[in-house]
């Protein structure tokens, strides 16, 4: 076991999002049908740097166009509201994210390209499920491994070991062996820091139960979930963990899930992934 208060003070003095990505969030994601467009716009704009990162991804992904996207306004009326919170949020995390964590496995950049991935699977999800795609579960998918960033620096010889052993020997998945052995699991921990960036709250549940949404029952668990798996199966990705079948047979069969749909997302993330990438 690790020791918890440690860990939760270690979270909460990861630097947190600019006050604009935490505002544009709220703004976002407000439900309220008379919300004002302006406000989202206003949120961005006063971020010089953050307007700059915002046109250059709108302009990457709309390289085929003629006209040039020149203002944020643009750029929301072109793109939505969803994928501009999503490449705000990427912009902020991106430098943390693409650091290695030899601790699981992972070289540089490749967590960073799995949560790239797993927020495109959510998108691909539009197109190819028909059940309703939480607004929130675009942030969600991308940062639900964030926690692995503060897990692994607790990680030591014995404890890679300890997981290792309860994987291969005892036939657990990966965040099964973490509640097990440390006493939380890399989706708590990264809950904490969803928190302590006062992200909305739908956002901090859908990290948290990502593998094990029966826990939670809210359909962005179940979704950033499937965005796990889809994210998983490409060519290149993070293929060091085993997805572990009972948990994806769970989430596939709640969300009702053919084969068929499942290869078209990982089919379009497959196509979209590399011209994504460069625009962050």
């Amino acid at each position: 076991m690790i020791d918890l208060k440690e860990l939760i003070q270690n979270a909460s003095e990861i630097p947190p999002l600019p006050a604009s990505a935490a505002r544009l969030a709220s703004l976002v994601l407000d439900e309220r049908e008379d919300r004002d467009l302006d406000e989202i716009v206003e949120a961005v704009t006063y971020d010089p740097v953050l307007t700059g990162k915002v046109l250059r991804w709108a302009n990457s992904v709309v390289s085929g166009s003629a006209e040039q996207i020149l203002t944020v306004k643009e750029a929301l009326i072109r793109m939505g509201t969803g994928p501009l919170l999503q490449v705000v949020i990427a912009s902020n995390v991106k430098p943390q994210m693409a650091k290695a964590l030899p601790e699981y496995g992972l070289s540089e950049k490749e967590l960073w390209h799995h949560s790239v991935a797993s927020a495109l699977a959510v998108n691909s999800f539009q197109r190819t499920l028909t059940v309703n795609i939480p607004k929130e579960a675009f942030v969600a998918a991308l940062l639900h491994d964030i926690g692995k960033l503060i897990l692994s620096r607790y990680l030591g010889d014995d404890h890679l070991q300890w997981l290792k052993e309860a994987r291969l020997g005892g036939g657990v998945s990966a965040c099964r062996a973490e509640s097990e052995i440390l006493d939380v699991h890399h989706g708590e921990v990264g809950g904490l820091m969803a928190q302590h960036w006062n992200l909305p709250e739908r956002i901090v549940q859908g990290i948290i139960y990502h593998h094990t949404p029966e826990e939670n029952d809210d359909p962005i668990s179940y979704i950033v979930g499937l965005a796990n798996i889809v994210a998983k199966s490409l060519d290149g990705g993070i293929e060091k963990e085993t997805i572990d079948s009972e948990e994806s047979s769970a989430i596939i069969e709640k969300l009702e899930v053919s084969a068929e749909s499942l290869e078209r997302s990982r089919e379009m993330v497959q196509g979209e992934l590399v011209g994504l990438l460069r625009s962050y």
